[in-house]
């Protein structure tokens, strides 16, 4: 009878733990067990199957030596002494909690927080987690509190340690201002937001009490509020509490001026804009900024004479409404100036105003006491003689007035 013993080779399997958290390393073939039993003999060309389980308050971040990767098991062949570390490290829990009236979503990245549902989250230590907050819709986010502050969206927390991060969240409700009226201006609030203007609308953190101003534009008056706003008459300024949706209406409407017209003098004035037909309809009101051109025609064996109050020389005039206005057309009875040239010389008489060219125009109606200033040019190597009628002397000018009709004689000798 014979007998063949079979001797193999082993060779020992030993695990590590690194790291600032715990947890156990198992073996499959038994034999570790780290824990305690961290190294185990294996006959050569064994397949061992390693199995890392993280304790409480830990968490496995991965393998080096003989094996690799994150992955909680991993495979080793037993060729030669054989070192294996598995490395745990420790995590600690981040906690978001919300608060205020209002509703929202807080979001992290890396993921774990959702919150909406998931609030907490295990953390490796020395992570750097980004929280970002949304607001549902009617509310608005207000800021942060506990391991993060401020009031942009977004913060960021490293997780040494349990960490608490608290998000507010609050009701909004919308001001809506409305202008009407036919005048202009602009409505601004305090807190700021309403500046209408162009931003007529504005969310409010529920229960602000929010100052609204009434600012007219040049030639509008503010004429008050209306529907949600208080505050009386014309009052410029209102308040309003925003524990609802609040809708405020403005009104803005032009100055208007008084235009007063008088006729001295047989005459009568008109206007455009058509209101004024004076002598009867003699007022009105018209807009700030309006302008007004009046005319003034004459009645029969009158002249247009002049204005009081209105920018013009001739018969029309305009006046621009910045202010309460009173304007006078004053009409002189017609009075005939005839101008004679007589003499056996030729020459010319013209009036400083122009009308008088005689000439060809030797005649001309002057309102009464008008003062009329005539120059007599004698021509064609004639000599001036002197004046007859209304004008005396030998001055070539002559000044009259025409408090009635009037002749004067321009003489001329060859």
């Amino acid at each position: 009878m014979s007998v063949t013993a079979t001797f193999n080779t082993a060779f020992t399997l030993t695990v590590s733990k690194a790291g600032a958290g715990t947890g156990v390393v198992t073996s499959n073939p038994l034999g570790i067990d780290c824990g305690s039993t961290c190294a185990a003999p294996y006959t050569s060309g064994t397949v061992v199957t390693l199995t890392a389980q993280a304790s409480a308050g830990a968490v496995f971040t991965g393998w080096s030596g003989a094996c690799s990767g994150q992955a909680t098991t991993c495979t080793v062949t037993i060729n030669a002494a054989t070192s294996v570390t598995a490395r745990f490290d420790a995590t600690f829990t981040l906690a978001v909690l919300k608060s205020g009236a209002g509703t929202g979503v807080v979001t992290s990245s890396p993921p774990g927080i959702d919150c909406g549902s998931t609030c907490a989250a295990p953390y490796t230590s020395g992570t750097v987690v980004a929280l970002t907050a949304q607001a549902s819709a009617g509310a608005v986010f207000s800021g942060w509190s506990g391991a993060c502050s401020g009031q942009a969206r977004t913060c960021t927390v490293t997780i040494n340690a349990a960490t608490s991060v608290t998000a507010t969240f609050d009701i909004v409700f919308s001001l809506n201002v409305v202008k009407f009226g036919i005048g202009s201006g602009v409505v601004t609030s305090n807190p700021p937001g309403i500046d209408c203007g162009s931003a007529c609308a504005w969310n409010f953190l529920s229960d602000t009490v929010v100052t609204l101003t009434a600012q007219p534009s040049p030639g509008s008056v503010f004429m008050g509020w209306g529907e949600d706003c208080s505050g009386s008459g014309a009052a410029t300024t209102c308040t309003v509490t925003m524990s609802a949706l609040r809708n405020v209406r403005a009104q803005f409407d032009p100055i208007f001026w008084t235009l007063t017209t008088t006729v001295n003098g047989k005459g009568y004035l008109r206007s455009i804009p058509a209101f004024i037909d004076c002598p009867g309809a003699c007022s009105g009101q018209l807009a700030s900024g309006t302008t007004v051109t009046l005319t003034a025609t004459a009645g029969s064996g009158y002249l247009f004479d002049a204005w009081t109050g209105c920018a013009g020389t001739g018969p029309v005039c305009t006046v621009t409404m910045d202010a309460a206005h009173t304007v006078t057309a004053t009409f002189a009875a017609a009075q005939t100036l005839t101008i004679s040239r007589t003499g056996t010389g030729t020459g010319t008489v013209t009036s400083s105003d122009g009308a008088i060219d005689c000439g060809t125009d030797c005649s001309e109606v002057y309102p009464r006491n008008r003062v009329v200033t005539l120059t007599a040019t004698p021509t064609n190597g004639a000599t001036f003689l002197g004046w007859g009628g209304a004008c005396k002397g030998l001055s070539p000018t002559c000044t009259l007035t025409m408090n009635g009709n009037r002749t004067a004689e321009a003489k001329f000798k060859r």
